[in-house]
């Protein structure tokens, strides 16, 4: 139903039946290799340890980074390159709801783990405006 919502929003997508399509394919690991490989250009220093997540799997709609950093809190560099994948995103698909999670552990399900009653507090949430 979310989805449906950012189709309507979004001209050249409305009354397609590609847009899941499109949102696969942008969210690939392919393509997010791809989007890493030309941000490098740009922000050498802030992609120079990111890369696309093989713990995570692939998920259509659901991009996973993974930075090789310390255990500390996350960088502002993954900040800002998981901001611009986001930009991304958003040139191609205007109306796409987004959000950006950040968070610093030593794998893919210790960043996840969570209480019974909580999601993990080490989670931090980027702001990307929806336009």
């Amino acid at each position: 139903m979310r989805i449906q919502s950012w189709l309507a929003r979004t001209p050249k997508l409305a009354a397609r039946r590609g847009a899941s399509v499109a949102l696969a394919s942008l969210t690939s690991e392919r393509y997010v290799t791809e989007v890493l490989t030309r941000l490098a250009v740009h922000y050498p220093t802030d992609c120079a340890t990111v890369e696309w997540n093989p713990e995570a799997g692939e998920i259509s709609g659901v991009i996973s980074l993974r930075m090789s950093a310390q255990l500390g809190p996350p960088p502002e560099s993954a900040i800002r390159v998981a901001a611009a994948v986001a930009e991304g995103l958003r040139s191609t698909l205007p109306a796409l709801p987004l959000s950006v999670t950040v968070t610093t552990a030593s794998s893919y399900v210790d960043a996840y783990a969570e209480s019974p009653t909580s999601p993990n507090p080490k989670l931090r949430l980027v702001d990307v405006a929806n336009s």
